[in-house]
């Protein structure tokens, strides 16, 4: 009977180890599963991070470019608004040209006269020595004074646009290394009226005229 009895406990015994044993297994396979899941999770994890923080660049530098792209808009709307004003067609480069020719044949300061932009702001006005227009005779362009003289001005040499406004350069007569700049606009200004107490009526039709006239060296 003894016997009998280690026998039977034998067998429980080696029952409950392979009981054991298998729940040690599963929990094991449990346990890697959940460690595989976790790793696999964090893999996870660190991939939208990255994507994350590449996709937070990338859009910084989209904001970035976008930024640079309005203020190169704007740079070039400003350039095109610029040229626009600066785009002069050629009738009225031939009639400022024409002007200029006009001035220069001028034989009297009156008659000069006639060819410059004047509004009565006092930004260009006129003297001489006398009511009679005896010379010396002087154009006033903005406060600076500049002696008028018959015969002076030669060929036309260079030109060019600027704001709406036409640069004329012309060589000198007198001097191979002396030039007269003429800046011209569309303004109105003066014509001669020997009736005038002034000798002059306000021209209001606006065309080409005389700015101002720079001595160049």
């Amino acid at each position: 009977m003894k016997k009998g009895f280690k026998t039977y406990t034998f067998i429980i015994l080696l029952v409950l180890a392979t009981i054991f044993v298998l729940d040690y297994l599963d929990i094991s396979r449990l346990v890697n599963n959940l460690q595989n899941d976790k790793n696999s999770l964090i893999e996870k994890t660190s991939r939208l991070e990255k994507q994350n923080q590449k996709s937070s660049t990338e859009t910084e530098q989209l904001q970035n470019e976008n930024k640079q792209l309005v203020e190169q808009i704007s740079q070039l709307e400003e350039e095109v608004k610029e040229l626009k004003s600066s785009f002069i067609q050629y009738q009225d480069l031939n009639d400022a040209i024409s002007t200029v020719n006009s001035y220069k044949a001028a034989k009297t300061f009156f008659q000069a006269n006639n060819y410059i932009a004047f509004d009565g702001t006092g930004t260009v006005s006129y003297s001489s020595l006398d009511f009679e227009g005896n010379c010396p005779c002087f154009f006033n362009f903005d406060g600076l004074g500049f002696e008028w003289k018959p015969n002076v001005v030669g060929n036309l040499n260079e030109f060019r646009t600027e704001k709406g406004k036409i640069i004329l350069i012309f060589n000198s007569v007198q001097n191979e290394h002396t030039a007269y700049q003429f800046i011209m606009t569309k303004a109105t200004g003066l014509k001669e009226n020997k009736s005038s107490p002034s000798g002059f009526d306000l021209d209001k039709e606006e065309k080409w005229r005389i700015l101002e006239i720079k001595k160049l060296k």
